[in-house]
């Protein structure tokens, strides 16, 4: 590959290629928001949108809005939740 940027110089087709998808993925990105954080180990979930319920290790049940933050949190389940089970 012939090429007269010096940045460029020992670079593979592949690792350029690599690097172009990782900069179109950073620009898709930059306005998709935070993350939600959690502090326990999600054991379930069940996503009806755009809600989320999490059954945590941490002895909790979550209740997050996906849009927002955290709506709810029940932390009186004892012993941790293992599943999230919807009953009519």
């Amino acid at each position: 590959m012939q090429t007269a940027d010096t940045g460029l110089l020992f670079q593979t087709n592949q690792q350029l290629d690599a690097a172009a998808q990782r900069k179109l993925k950073f620009v898709a990105s930059e306005d998709v928001g935070s993350p939600i954080t959690v502090t326990s180990k999600i054991l379930d979930v069940q996503v009806i949108w755009p809600n989320a319920w999490t059954a945590e290790s941490g002895w909790l049940a979550r209740h997050l809005d996906l849009e927002v933050s955290t709506v709810f949190m029940d932390s009186w389940v004892r012993p941790p939740m293992l599943t999230l089970d919807w009953r009519d």
